[in-house]
């Protein structure tokens, strides 16, 4: 069968009979740099690895419409929900048009992403706080990628984020590590 190309700084789920790969980047003539849009199942059952989609033709996000889909990316934070949907924040890639460190919250239920809030395709955006540990409709963590998250189910459908790198040069209000509302 087929299997995906060796790759580094991909983003994984355990889900619950599979390991699903997202993206990364591959060696390109000696150097690492070419970012993916893929996504792969290897099922555990049948050790056999299986092509979800590629969409290396479009590196870029599809933030609305019937079908929706993440750009290209390498190192988002991802957790297997307690119905064992996916769900993915942030990582370096592209947005709806640009490439940078993104702040989206996607969904993946096993057939289609689903853009479920958060920044809608743009880059490099600095978190807006609120109280920490209250919910708020307009907090949205800083663009992120390269941190910590506990890939299991969390109490109250609950994302958990920890640090990550951003690259915008301004300084940032708050501390805005922690929990993130699916």
């Amino acid at each position: 069968g087929s299997w995906p190309a060796p790759r580094k700084w991909t983003s994984f789920w355990a889900a619950a009979d599979a390991l699903v790969v997202l993206g990364g980047e591959v060696n390109v003539t000696g150097d690492y740099g070419q970012e993916l849009n893929d996504m792969w199942a290897f099922s555990f059952s049948s050790h056999r690895w299986s092509k979800l989609y590629d969409r290396q033709d479009d590196l870029n996000g599809k933030y609305t419409g019937a079908v929706q889909w993440p750009g290209a990316r390498v190192n988002a934070f991802t957790t297997t929900a307690s119905d064992g949907q996916l769900w993915m924040f942030g990582g370096s890639g592209h947005g709806a048009t640009e490439g940078g460190t993104l702040s989206d919250t996607w969904r993946w239920n096993g057939t289609a992403w689903h853009f479920e809030g958060g920044n809608p395709g743009g880059v490099d955006q600095v978190g807006v706080c609120s109280v920490r540990g209250a919910l708020n409709a307009s907090a949205l963590p800083t663009a992120r990628h390269a941190g910590y998250n506990f890939d299991r189910p969390a109490p109250n459908g609950r994302m958990r984020l920890l640090g990550g790198e951003h690259h915008d040069p301004a300084p940032k209000a708050c501390n805005d590590s922690g929990r993130h509302a699916l």
